[in-house]
């Protein structure tokens, strides 16, 4: 098996704080704390400011810095040096831009990097009158047959950042009074027909819930991604199959479906804006039902894109309580990686599946035979690991056999190929990879469902 250097961690998803964009013409000072609790994080992990703003940095833990650039190659625009808790730091933004930066010392190990966006003045998009539809990938299949079956009308599709990659989404979600599921991001190689990417997800309760999805791809490079997909397409359906709402370009909402007026303002102020102009996103409020986003590229262009799905509503009485992607599982860099957060103040007990032979009886061709799955904490390590469900590896959080506890959750895998693991975690960033046994590929699914 491949080794790979957590040098090359790629950023999964972003810090769950809402930055709010600044609508007066003075000069503000917008707030970042490194290191919060202890974690390795800028929070929030971007802010979207005008010129002439300023950022503070305030450190919350020792040993950190703010330095532009990426983790290893400094700008030389501005670097605070390595300070301790109670230190800040402010610098002035006087040009528009998208402006990287990392900590010295955990930048490249561990994926401690944010960015500021910055704006020369509110911008005036103009809305497409009618959404324009693009051919489905294939009727949607493909979530589980099992009775809480993924909330997808496609068999979702798959992020792959560097394996080993601790698809992380930053750390600093905003902790809630009991344990949920706040964020799944998923990292693949998009194609087109059958091997677009797909994510699907599970809204359950009695209030409708507000997320935000997006569709990136150029500014991965910047985590050092290659062959990333420049100009990602963003369709969202609901459990019938029939799109709900679509995006290409964040910044000129498609008006149609659900989407009733324009969102650039709404998502800038979500706090999770894309960095790039040709990357994809929808704000959603939806209610109790099954979703599906499907990702690809304009014109049937091809390259690594990463879907995401943020909670932006944790406080109402409604959750995400299943969260599923796939895609074709290749090599290398183009394994399936799929990061999620847990928030709260007690552990969320889940299940993590891998699954491909069992696809095929939904009409998905070429799938992974036998898949293998990992599950990474937010520090790269891998804390439990599967390949066949039937058989319990133990070690890392894994201390006694899973199998009857799989088959009484009601999502045991139907074939003893496919993979799975039951873990009870704490709050935290959590990465799933999904490889082919012995170097094979194929269409697989992974998928995280919330047993509580």
């Amino acid at each position: 098996m491949k080794t790979f250097s957590w040098q090359s961690i790629v950023l999964i998803a972003a810090a769950t704080y809402f930055v709010v964009y600044p609508n007066a013409v003075s000069a503000a000072t917008f707030e970042v704390t490194i290191g919060p609790g202890g974690n390795l994080v800028f929070s929030p992990s971007s802010v979207t400011i005008h010129t002439g703003d300023k950022v503070r940095w305030t450190w919350a833990s020792s040993g950190h810095s703010t330095t532009s650039g990426s983790p290893g190659v400094p700008n030389n625009i501005w670097d605070s040096g390595i300070h301790n808790e109670g230190a800040t730091f402010i610098h002035t933004f006087n040009s528009a831009g998208t402006f990287p930066y990392y900590c010295v010392p955990h930048g490249g190990c561990c994926n401690m990097v944010g960015s500021v966006i910055v704006v020369s003045e509110t911008p005036t998009p103009t809305p497409r009158p009618t959404a324009t539809p693009t051919p489905t990938p294939r009727p949607t299949a493909t979530a589980t047959p099992r009775p809480t079956a993924t909330a997808t009308p496609r068999p979702t599709a798959t992020a792959t950042p560097r394996p080993t990659a601790t698809g992380t989404p930053r750390p600093t979600a905003t902790p809630s009074p009991t344990a949920a599921l706040f964020n799944i991001s998923t990292r693949s190689f998009v194609q087109t027909d059958d091997n677009v990417m797909i994510g699907g997800f599970i809204i359950q309760g009695t209030e409708r819930k507000t997320v935000i999805i997006r569709a990136i791809g150029p500014e991965l490079t910047q985590f050092g991604v290659p062959n990333v997909l420049i100009n990602p397409i963003l369709e969202l359906h609901d459990a019938t199959g029939a799109p709900i709402a679509s995006n290409d370009n964040w910044q000129t909402t498609i008006i149609g479906g659900i989407i009733s007026r324009d969102q650039m303002q709404q998502i800038i102020g979500s706090g999770h804006a894309p960095m790039d102009p040709r990357e994809s996103a929808i704000i959603a409020n939806l209610p109790a039902g099954n979703y599906t986003a499907i990702v690809r590229g304009v014109n049937n262009t091809r390259g690594v894109g990463l879907v995401e799905v943020y909670d932006l509503s944790p406080g109402t009485d409604s959750t995400l309580d299943n969260i599923s992607t796939r895609s074709l599982v290749q090599l290398n860099d183009n394994v399936m990686i799929g990061g999620f957060i847990v928030t709260g103040d007690r552990p969320k007990r889940v299940i993590i599946r891998a699954i491909g032979p069992e696809l095929t009886q939904f009409g998905v061709p070429n799938v992974l035979a036998n898949p293998t799955l990992e599950l990474h904490d937010g520090t790269g390590a891998i804390i439990a690991r599967n390949n066949d469900w039937q058989t319990t590896i133990i070690g890392g959080i894994i201390m006694n056999d899973q199998v009857m506890a799989i088959l009484n959750s009601g999502h045991s895998p139907s074939d003893g190929r496919e993979s799975a693991i039951i873990a009870n975690l704490p709050a935290g960033n959590y990465t799933a990879i999904v490889r082919g046994f012995n170097g094979t590929t194929g269409i697989a699914l992974v998928e995280v469902y919330d047993l509580q």
